[in-house]
């Protein structure tokens, strides 16, 4: 935005015009500082449409006194600021590699940080510093509601909160309202917010996956991750980790869990994992060894059980918990045997002694 622009509209008595004038003479100082000029050197598609609209020596001395700023804080050579100030008068004067008309149409098109990134071998030491003035946020809306994500995590009545435990509720909190396109509240509650975080008309646990019609996508993207049918190494630590050791064990075993179809053939019972909890006793034999730890919730399936889930007066009735065992696994691929989604099973294995 250009001063003498804006005078000259306020004597075409725009009518918002002069509020936009006392506006830019607020804020003159910040955008017109030296970074901000520096900056301006690296609009690459006002450089490739010869649209420069400030001055130009006034730019391209701040952005000499930031080369040589850049230098001095990352203790660079005199050979580099020698280069870095070659590279961008050769640049600015469109020679060599820059004067060809594909790369000044690349510059009409490619946003900075792109345009440099590309083409940083020809001038590797100013596309260095160029990337990073180009990388420059524009405002502090990041930082701002990361600080309130923070606030509204550790009150003063949840003031013992580690520093992990308060980022993993960060990033849950945040990924969960980002999804569901959620408002911050200032006025909400945390300890309200998180009794009933597991509730899925408040929040949406994003370890829950839905179970979708068959595809070929699908199947491709199934084979590629198969379904380990056995309790894995990384898991067998996690089983009897509980949350108040500000662990995140139940998120990641929900990853490999939720969504997975059980079939007990004897039963004829079909079911689908909604959810993990922590066992109210403890729990005999592999894995858990005579220790509580997290177990599946399986709930009665649609499309097998209808009648059974339309008589439940809650979904409690339906649901019942599994331990994480062999037995498990044996429900796990009857139902993948039955096709009733396309999964691909690994099973664990087998020592080479003649039984299977």
């Amino acid at each position: 935005m250009n001063e003498r622009l804006l005078q000259w509209e306020l004597e075409d008595e725009v009518v918002y015009m002069g509020d936009v004038i006392s506006a830019f003479d607020k804020y003159k100082p910040h955008l017109l500082s030296e970074v901000a000029k520096a900056a301006a050197i690296t609009d690459v598609k006002t450089w490739a449409n010869n649209d420069f609209k400030g001055d130009l020596s006034e730019c391209t001395t701040a952005m000499i006194d930031r080369i040589e700023t850049y230098c001095e804080s990352n203790k660079k050579s005199a050979q580099f600021l020698a280069k870095a100030t070659e590279g961008m008068n050769k640049y600015l004067n469109k020679e060599g590699h820059f004067s060809l008309a594909s790369t000044i149409n690349k510059g009409k098109t490619f946003s900075p940080h792109t345009f440099f990134d590309l083409f940083c071998s020809s001038i590797p030491e100013f596309a260095e510093i160029a990337m990073r003035l180009a990388s420059k946020p524009s405002a502090s809306g990041a930082a701002e509601r990361d600080h309130k994500d923070t606030k509204f995590v550790w009150t003063k009545a949840r003031n013992r909160l580690t520093p992990g435990k308060v980022e993993m509720l960060k990033y849950r909190y945040s990924s969960i309202r980002m999804k569901n396109r959620a408002e911050f509240d200032e006025g909400a509650q945390a300890d309200n917010e998180f009794d009933k975080y597991w509730d899925p008309e408040d929040f949406v646990d994003p370890g829950i996956q839905t179970v979708a019609p068959p595809s070929r996508t699908m199947v491709n993207d199934i084979q590629e991750n198969a379904f380990h049918a056995y309790i894995e190494k990384w898991e067998e630590a996690l089983l009897t980790i509980s949350e108040a050791t500000d662990s995140t064990a139940r998120f990641i075993l929900a990853t490999k869990y939720m969504g997975v179809v059980m079939c007990d053939e004897k039963l004829n019972e079909w079911r689908v994992v909604v959810d993990l909890e922590w066992s109210r006793k403890k729990i005999k034999g592999f894995p858990y060894g005579n220790n509580k730890g997290w177990v599946l919730v399986g709930e009665l399936m649609p499309g097998h059980h209808d009648e059974e889930i339309a008589d439940a007066d809650d979904a409690e009735e339906i649901r019942e918990p599994f331990y994480i065992n062999e037995a498990t696994f044996v429900d796990i691929i009857a139902a993948a045997s039955a096709q009733t989604r396309p999964m691909i099973m690994k099973t664990a294995a087998v020592e080479s002694s003649g039984e299977e």
